[in-house]
């Protein structure tokens, strides 16, 4: 049969016991939370429910993104908003924090603004400044939804904690975590949405409409938090710690290059600086030593004039042994031998 709408009652008793132990976010009742199909479910819900609120009014929907951004959160608002979206492209500051002179400048134009906390790809992040800024934001500018998907909220870099948005939070304000990344579970479903009991309830309305209801596995994951809260606490810390050991293999081995690594704060992410032509040749270069890197164009505006940002983007959520093959093979010659792919040759770069 289906189950609870809202989200299983032990997951959410789960949520709430998270945010005021785990978290220090303090006290969320069960009316501020939506168990949701995925961080995925809550972005379209978020997405269905402001199409839902503006749609007698003419013209595009205009969504904020910040370069560089998590590209499925376009693809979610176009599936939703089809031509009638328009995204604004809001840079950050070199070290990939907010600049909220140039958020404040295009707030009054924007129905909605989407950032990923910590960054994919920046890996930034958010201090609590920042945090409170979003919220002045968010009560100056009303109309103007904040998105802020916080779907490695647990996976956080020694040095750093994560910060966010504490109870209450402003109406326009919604907060989506999950479990999918932390717990390598992402074919379980299992997201969260925070929010003003009003917004959470408009939110439960367009979720509902997509997913039904809570997908079962909320009630495995909402009994091993409130009965084994100290083996998820070690959990978190073990795979944090095997992405700090990758991290300092990885990034031995890119000095090595003569590449660089922009100092991680969060994520499963690191962004390397290369030195290549554009971000394509260096793509190749990895491809032929048997590895693969996102190119930093793919996080971009426009790719196709944006083709050199001088970036890629590594995954380093695997194991131990694994992230030595990574480094040993970033130092190592390009031995991969790209049969039935010439245009993979270095030589068609040069």
């Amino acid at each position: 049969m289906y189950r609870e709408r809202l989200g299983d009652s032990i997951y959410v008793q789960a949520i709430q016991f998270l945010q005021e132990k785990h978290y220090d976010f303090g006290k969320f009742s069960k009316e501020n939370i939506l168990g949701t199909s995925g961080v995925s479910g809550g972005v379209i819900s978020a997405i269905m429910m402001l199409k839902e609120k503006l749609n007698s009014r003419p013209g595009p929907v205009k969504i904020g993104l910040f370069n560089p951004f998590y590209v499925y959160h376009r693809e979610i608002a176009t599936g939703v908003f089809g031509t009638n979206v328009e995204f604004v492209y809001l840079d950050v500051n070199e070290d990939m924090s907010f600049d909220f002179q140039i958020i404040r400048e295009n707030a009054c134009h924007l129905d909605m603004i989407m950032f990923t906390n910590p960054g994919n790809p920046s890996t930034h992040v958010m201090t609590k400044e920042e945090v409170d800024k979003f919220v002045l934001v968010a009560q100056e500018f009303k109309h103007c939804y904040v998105i802020s998907d916080e779907v490695y909220s647990d996976m956080i870099q020694p040095g750093f904690k994560h910060t966010s948005f504490h109870s209450p939070i402003p109406e326009n304000i919604i907060v989506l975590r999950g479990f999918s990344k932390c717990m390598a579970v992402g074919s379980w479903r299992l997201g969260y949405a925070l929010g003003h009991q009003d917004t959470i309830a408009n939110l439960a309305r367009s979720h509902d409409r997509v997913f039904i209801c809570a997908n079962w596995t909320q009630m495995a994951v909402g009994y091993y938090i409130m009965n084994q809260y100290e083996d998820y606490v070690q959990y978190l810390y073990n795979i944090n710690l095997t992405m700090v050991k990758n991290y300092q293999m990885i990034n031995n081995s890119i000095l090595e290059m003569g590449w660089s690594i922009l100092p991680p704060q969060g994520s499963m992410y690191l962004l390397c600086k290369h030195n290549c032509d554009d971000d394509l040749k260096a793509m190749v270069l990895l491809i032929k030593k048997g590895l693969v890197a996102v190119p930093g164009y793919m996080f971009m505006s426009d790719p196709l004039k944006q083709y050199n940002t001088g970036y890629l983007r590594f995954h380093v959520a695997y194991s131990l042994v694994k992230g030595q093959l990574v480094s040993d093979r970033l130092v190592g010659e390009a031995a991969i031998v790209l049969s039935g792919h010439p245009e993979l040759s270095m030589n068609n770069w040069e």
